[in-house]
């Protein structure tokens, strides 16, 4: 079959990726029953394609609004992200995956393979960014009689079963540690493998490959690009905007709770609405001063210290709201069909990102050694 031409256009400007109005009723109904079926967010992420969610990383000419890779478009893209956390934080996070890859090929590739991955997310297709490692070893690229072949495995990954070519890391003997955007597919694991308290949805499972075909036009940058600074560390505001997202929906849930209950009239009830208010409006300040970090183009070190900061606020600041929303509203937010809990539930897993103990040493440590510097 033919593949379909790409559509150019003209327009220097970046398009508009509007947010529906119906957003956020659409998918908190997709979020409730794929919560309560243990189901992949297959509708959703459906619905974001016909909304041109998912073909808004690709550029300008062909008419995207350039998400993630392009300074200019990364106010809209972290509201977009802030407004899928609020209903659907697992379709958030498989969003943000999808941005991410897009941004990493699109940077790292050269020509044939941007045609190539623009043809491929013009055509409908998801990405998605599968790197954590597997406890049974590294996922391995070695050399065969025609390309390459993968063998290994990758655990944490997102959107297993649901994308048909994410982007993976591997460790090859000349080329060193790699991207590669297979085309083959993979053995994913049981769903059972995915009991988590929260994020259900994300359908975040190990995959394995076993002996799969990569063609060399499938291999994505040098050695080590993937963890090129500053954009390696910096690319986490994106996450803090979905976490942000769905904290601030935690407080407008609690206010809505307590007007309908007729405890808004409670001091105590108010002192708890103004220690979150300000918790909420700490966490957005963060992750704009990390967004706006990334975008700068300023010092590599200065870059990666604000948004390893705004990891470590923004954390401390959702932890602390949804305390303070469960004191407020009570036993009702424990109800399983209550969206607080389901919120509560992806956020407190959502939260748990990589090495927070380290982010926090490297914070301490440029802070003294400004000081020594000073």
């Amino acid at each position: 079959m033919n593949a379909i031409p790409l559509r150019r256009h003209t327009s220097r400007q970046h398009p508009m990726v509007a947010i529906p109005a119906e957003l956020e009723a659409t998918l908190d109904a997709f979020a409730m029953e794929d919560d309560r079926v243990d189901g992949a967010p297959l509708d959703a992420l459906k619905y974001l394609v016909r909304c041109g969610a998912s073909t808004a990383v690709l550029p300008a000419s062909l008419g995207g609004a350039e998400f993630g890779w392009s300074p200019g478009a990364s106010r809209s893209l972290c509201e977009w992200l802030r407004r899928l956390g609020a209903s659907h934080l697992s379709v958030a996070r498989l969003y943000e995956g999808h941005v991410n890859a897009f941004q990493l090929i699109w940077t790292c590739g050269d020509a044939a393979q941007r045609e190539a991955l623009c043809r491929y997310v013009a055509e409908g297709g998801w990405l998605g960014v599968w790197n954590a490692p597997h406890p049974s070893g590294p996922l391995a690229l070695h050399d065969a009689h025609v390309g390459y072949v993968l063998d290994g495995s990758k655990a944490y990954a997102s959107g297993a079963g649901l994308i048909n070519r994410p982007l993976v890391t591997a460790q090859h003997a000349r080329l060193g540690y790699v991207m590669v955007w297979p085309s083959t597919g993979c053995e994913v694991g049981a769903r059972s493998e995915w009991e988590m308290h929260g994020m259900r949805a994300s359908v975040t499972l190990p995959v394995h490959y076993r002996g799969a075909h990569v063609d060399a036009s499938e291999i994505i940058g040098a050695d080590n690009a993937y963890h090129s600074e500053p954009q390696f560390t910096a690319g986490a505001w994106r996450f803090l905007a979905a976490q942000l997202g769905a904290g601030q929906r935690l407080g407008q849930l609690a206010s809505s709770a307590l007007v309908r209950a007729g405890r808004d009239g409670d001091a105590h009830q108010r002192a708890r609405m103004a220690d979150i208010a300000i918790a909420l409006e700490t966490a957005a300040m963060w992750v704009e001063h990390a967004r706006r970090a990334a975008d700068g183009g300023g010092e590599c070190t200065q870059v990666i210290h604000v948004v390893r900061m705004a990891r470590l606020a923004v954390e401390q600041q959702l932890l602390a709201v949804m305390q303070w929303v469960h004191r407020s509203v009570g036993l009702s937010a424990f109800r399983r069909d209550h969206p607080i809990e389901r919120i509560t539930r992806d956020l407190e897993t959502y939260l748990r990102q990589p090495v927070p103990d380290l982010v926090r040493d490297k914070v301490g440590e440029h802070m003294l050694a400004s000081a020594v510097r000073a």
